[in-house]
């Protein structure tokens, strides 16, 4: 059985760019765009 993890990116709306901008390509990879949760 495999383990999966899950990683939490906080930012806020002006901030995105920057947050993904400073992770790792495969960091990036890992993510799973799917589950995100927006909240205002």
């Amino acid at each position: 059985m495999s383990s999966v993890s899950m990683n939490t990116i906080a930012f806020c709306k002006g901030d995105i760019e920057n947050v993904m901008g400073k992770m790792m390509a495969s960091q990036i990879n890992d993510l799973a765009f799917g589950a995100i949760e927006l909240d205002e």
